[in-house]
């Protein structure tokens, strides 16, 4: 079976890493993989553009598992990451950097990537729990987009890629007028997939400079993606705004796919459902018989919001309202507990909240799905995606294709 080989490209990361903490990271790879960790080195300008182009070139190759650690210290190399790893490591009386250190590192222990990192390698343990913990705080969720048809293979050619960069550039130029934006593509069988590199609105700010002030402008640096499934004939777009993820999907249907209204019906962003738990109420419960390495899951939010009917708000003055219930274990079951004669065909219902629990290679993993028709479902899809994705098809809350693209 093939591997999910997920490419690790984060180029920020990668340009501004401690490179002897990350010598030390790929060093139990030395024999598995073909960078020479022993040219790792600040004092050459080629390091960091090689450790890039190394990465983006993963291939069956590369040990998934270091790839997997990646996408994960990655996803800690932020204010919200660091501060839940410090919170972990309060609560575990350990110090991820110690004093002695912190005095002589010239501040370099307030960088959230050299936090992850040494707390990946010297406190796993920490850092595990600092990553599930970052499941419920920080969901993701791309765009996604089912197209009129299965099977419309994408062309990949010299020309359609400088035609994609230069709509995408021309698209972003005229949002944040910065003219700087490069593309990366990564064909994988029936799979193409692209990142779009590009710059946000410009920065102004005070920095220190030889004991005195002086102000720096930059651009900040963005990286969007773009992945387009042939058989499914769906794509997922991660960018910052709903306009800008559809902006790129209908640049690469018309550059790429070469059908202009590929992604353009109404059916485009319809996508998930929740009438699973609308016919069976507090009977509702997940089949996960399937997979021998799910060990729990569980509905563990719900929102329902009333009805709002214009005509009727302004005869009888009625106001809209909302609930939202909670429970580690049960939240459709307690909201009929709460409401005993509730009619789910009465109400709407907004989102749910779904927690996933996986034991892979005798390790626990953790993931919360948030489920809101028509077209989200938001978690961290670095790792553990496609079997997730199984499960919600399977349990029914995904809309088949078809059914997507010509319902009305």
């Amino acid at each position: 079976m093939v591997r999910n080989i997920q490419r690790f490209v984060d180029k920020k990361f990668l340009y501004t890493v401690d490179l002897d903490l990350l010598g030390r990271f790929l060093e139990p790879y030395r024999g598995e993989i073909t960078l020479d960790l022993d040219a790792l080195s600040d004092g050459d300008e080629k390091t960091r553009p090689r450790l890039f182009e190394w990465f983006t070139d993963a291939d069956e190759s590369y040990p998934s598992k270091m790839l997997d650690n990646l996408h994960r210290m990655c996803e800690l190399s932020t204010e919200a990451g660091v501060r839940l790893l410090r919170q972990r490591a309060e609560l575990t009386g350990v110090e991820i950097i110690p004093a002695h250190e912190r005095d002589n590192r010239d501040g370099m222990h307030l960088n959230p990537r050299y936090v992850a990192l040494r707390a990946f390698l010297d406190h796993p343990k920490v850092f595990d729990e600092a990553l599930d913990w970052l499941a419920f705080y920080e969901a993701k969720s791309p765009g996604e987009f089912v197209g009129t048809e299965e099977n419309v293979a994408p062309v990949v050619t010299k020309e359609s890629r400088t035609a994609f960069e230069a709509q995408a550039s021309k698209f972003f130029n005229e949002r944040y007028k910065g003219k700087y934006c490069k593309v990366h593509w990564y064909p994988d069988g029936s799979e193409v997939s692209l990142i779009v590199i590009h710059g946000k609105d410009p920065v102004s700010t005070l920095i220190i400079e030889d004991d005195e002030e002086r102000p720096l402008a930059f651009r900040e640096m963005k990286q969007d993606t773009v992945t387009y499934d042939q058989h499914t004939g769906r794509a997922k777009v991660s960018a910052t705004t709903e306009e800008e993820k559809a902006g790129l999907c209908t640049i690469f249907a018309e550059t790429i796919l070469r059908r202009p209204s590929f992604f353009d019906h109404d059916g485009a962003t319809r996508l998930y459902t929740l009438d699973p738990i609308r016919r069976a109420g507090a009977a509702f419960q997940f089949n996960g018989e399937w997979d021998s390495e799910l060990i729990g899951a569980a509905v563990t939010e719900v929102q329902i919001k009333a009805k709002v009917y214009e005509r009727e708000l302004r005869r009888r003055k009625r106001s809209a309202w909302a609930a939202t219930i909670r429970d580690s274990r049960d939240a459709i079951g307690k909201l009929f507990e709460m409401c005993p004669s509730l009619d789910l065909q009465d109400v709407d219902i907004n989102y749910v909240r779904i927690r996933f629990a996986f034991l892979i290679d005798g390790k626990t993993r953790r993931r919360t799905v948030r489920v809101q028709p028509p077209g989200v479902a938001s978690f961290n899809r670095t790792s553990l995606e496609s079997k997730i994705m199984e499960h919600l098809r399977r349990n029914g809350f995904c809309i088949p294709r078809r059914s997507a693209a010509t319902s009305a």
